[in-house]
């Protein structure tokens, strides 16, 4: 396929090809379809790559970093575009898994009490119980546990605005993760927690597979969707009820922010900083954690 001069005029000669030869039905569509395509364009364009090489595991990250920006109707709507692209022009018939929004999950979901926490993780068997744990006091989501590493030299934090007084009163060790958009922030895991964690770190870290995205592990630890799957099951047997894995995020960020607003004595700073400890891209996020 030719190279055009700019993702903008790609997304749009593609998407008139393809309601041109009734891959897709309606100009509408075709419409949307090439706004979702410049979106990715630009994004694979910014790390010097052409969209017709774009791979399978890129636009999962890209959309994995669109799950935080849009709402579930929006995101829907550039897994369907790119998955039109990657079958049409790259002869792909994988389907991309659909992926939630979590501004709309944020909505629906809530906080776990810390004894409903103790009650779910009872429930779980030994490695997972470790899991969950940590995804509690750290504030992880599921698929960053394959990327722990422990202290900030090995793979330092993206660079960003980050605010000074990160993990302020959080007693534990610093670790580095990879979140949405290839993000890498700093996390603090309990002592107690990081003690077991080190006990199965790998001598030789190993690639695994979650969701169609590639992690580079570091220690023999679950995560990702086993890690949901077992949340969501034992939660099930002891409350009744889940509200899935990623309800812990929600204690963590109503936690830690009355900490941090008790310290700094300033809410907008604390929700700042919460954001920044959970990896949000937009710190309205957090503020709907909260409700």
């Amino acid at each position: 396929m030719a190279r055009f001069s700019s993702p903008e005029r790609q997304a749009e000669r593609i998407s008139r090809h393809l309601h041109r030869t009734g891959v897709v039905a309606s100009i509408r569509t075709a419409n949307g379809y090439s706004g979702a395509l410049k979106l990715y364009a630009q994004w694979l364009s910014e790390q010097g790559i052409q969209l017709e090489n774009g791979s399978r595991e890129q636009a999962l990250q890209y959309l994995d970093q669109r799950s935080e920006q849009v709402g579930q109707s929006a995101l829907n709507l550039d897994r369907q575009a790119i998955d039109t692209y990657r079958s049409t022009y790259q002869n792909q018939t994988d389907k991309l898994p659909v992926l939630k929004s979590e501004e709309t999950h944020a909505l629906k979901s809530r906080a776990y009490s810390q004894e409903q926490i103790q009650a779910i993780i009872v429930r779980q068997t030994e490695p997972y119980q470790l899991a969950t744990a940590i995804c509690a006091g750290a504030g992880l989501r599921a698929h960053e546990l394959f990327t722990l590493c422990k202290g900030i030299t090995e793979q330092p934090p993206s660079e960003r605005d980050w605010d000074a007084i990160r993990h302020a009163r959080a007693r534990g060790y610093i670790y580095t993760v990879v979140g949405k958009g290839g993000l890498v922030r700093t996390v603090k895991i309990p002592y107690v927690l990081a003690d077991k964690l080190e006990t199965l770190k790998l001598a030789i870290p190993r690639t695994v597979t979650d969701r169609g995205i590639r992690y580079e592990q570091r220690y023999a630890i679950p995560g990702g969707n086993k890690v949901s799957a077992s949340f969501t099951s034992a939660s099930q047997r002891a409350l009744g009820w889940s509200r899935g894995v990623h309800g812990l995020r929600h204690t963590y960020a109503q936690e830690r922010l009355k900490v941090l607003a008790a310290t700094t004595q300033d809410y907008d700073r604390a929700l700042r900083v919460v954001s920044h400890e959970l990896g949000h891209l937009r710190p309205d996020i957090t503020l709907i954690y909260l409700r």
